[in-house]
């Protein structure tokens, strides 16, 4: 038998069994080597360019507001609208309430990233949610929604006087179509309004008004490549030119079970087209964005509709079932599944306007909104209260900042 030196506290041993220890070495130092290796993936992952906190809550016992209107104007942020339930969940017999109050907001004195809640309040002309909130400088234009009658189309351009903070509303042409959960996007004095949901179902309407014009008129565009509500619209530039982007979304099909898309479309404003982009890491609907950093759109919270479709297909099964034990089986089963919703996704998504790619984020350290309007307010991107669970609001503001160039 043939024999080797080996450095070793013990006796030489022979080569068959010195092979092994340096074959063992090998792999500690290899699995050492990966260890490391992950660990600073796992780290670079949880690296998240967006620095979010709960800035400021909804005055009084209010639960929170889904579909609110949502605007800044110098240095106020104000909410007004919205639905909710005050008394009992959907599938506890609760009645959805629509709101016409509106609550204003100022930063804190000693702390400019919390806001505080003025005492004052005002009113909305009426009760209504989830129509479209769209900045257009120091004033906000809240386009459609719905409340207990159906579907609206008026269209208000709202400021705040910075005297009194009471709004300064000046009424627009009214929408085409009487629609909400649709997306808008405003830009270079043009506002733009995509899908929603109107009396006959999920619409592929895509108008604009030129806001400039002394008698501005809605103006009917391309159809949207597909029918969706509850997407974004955001403009951003490409790197060499500003395009408008249709993210995500949702619509319901004749089968009672809603499609959610993962789909991107560039619309390109020159030549009234549509385009399609490179398609999200998962489908989305509810979500909220807004552009960030030259190029880049932040997605922030939205539904990936598992639980939601799988709702869906359980009230299809219920409105199918003739047996009534088994019915109410059914109905048991999906309030079981209402009551222990998971929540909503938590991984922000950022897409590249120039190189068309999407980055996903480490989760947000705060739960997840939907059915809510993101703002930019000063250095702060500004999502207000929203719903967190089924049927269940927030009152909290979330504010973020984007720390990364």
């Amino acid at each position: 038998m043939r024999y080797s030196l080996i450095h070793s506290d013990r006796e030489c041993l022979p080569l068959a069994t010195s092979d092994a220890i340096l074959m063992k070495q090998i792999i500690h130092f290899l699995f050492f080597s990966v260890s490391i290796l992950l660990s600073n993936i796992s780290i670079a992952q949880k690296a998240n360019p967006v620095e979010w906190i709960v800035a400021g809550n909804l005055p009084g016992k209010n639960a929170g507001l889904a579909g609110a209107f949502v605007g800044v104007s110098d240095q106020y942020l104000w909410i007004g609208g919205g639905a909710n339930f005050p008394d009992h969940l959907p599938w506890e017999g609760g009645i959805k309430q629509y709101h016409n109050l509106v609550y204003f907001f100022k930063r804190d004195a000693h702390d400019e990233r919390k806001f505080i809640a003025m005492p004052k309040t005002t009113l909305l002309p009426a009760s209504l949610a989830y129509g479209i909130s769209v900045q257009t400088g120091n004033a906000t234009i809240c386009i459609g929604g719905e409340n207990e009658k159906g579907h609206t189309a008026g269209v208000y351009r709202i400021s705040v006087n910075q005297k009194d903070t009471s709004l300064v509303m000046e009424q627009l042409p009214d929408l085409p179509v009487a629609l909400s959960n649709a997306s808008g996007a405003y830009y270079d004095g043009r506002l733009f309004i995509a899908g929603g949901e109107t009396d006959k179902g999920t619409c592929h309407y895509f108008f604009v008004m030129d806001t400039r014009d002394k008698d501005p008129k809605w103006k009917e565009l391309s159809s949207l490549p597909m029918p969706v509500s509850h997407s974004v619209l955001v403009a951003q530039s490409n790197g060499k030119r500003t395009s408008l982007y249709l993210i995500g979304g949702r619509t319901k099909t004749n089968s009672g079970i809603s499609h959610f898309y993962d789909n991107v479309y560039e619309y390109d404003l020159q030549h009234d087209r549509w385009k399609e982009r490179h398609k999200m890491p998962f489908a989305l609907s509810a979500h909220t964005s807004v552009p960030v950093n030259n190029n880049r759109i932040l997605v922030a919270g939205g539904d990936k509709g598992e639980t939601f479709r799988k709702v869906e297909q359980m009230l299809v099964a219920i409105k199918a079932e003739k047996d009534s034990v088994k019915k109410e089986q059914l109905v048991q089963s999906k309030n079981k599944l209402l009551r222990n919703h998971p929540g909503f996704n938590r991984n922000s998504l950022v897409y590249n306007a120039v190189s068309d790619q999407w980055e996903t984020l480490a989760p947000m350290p705060i739960e997840a909104r939907v059915t809510t309007t993101a703002v930019i307010w000063g250095e702060d991107i500004v999502i207000p209260s929203g719903e967190i669970r089924a049927g269940v609001r927030t009152p909290q503001l979330l504010s973020g900042r984007w720390i990364m160039k």
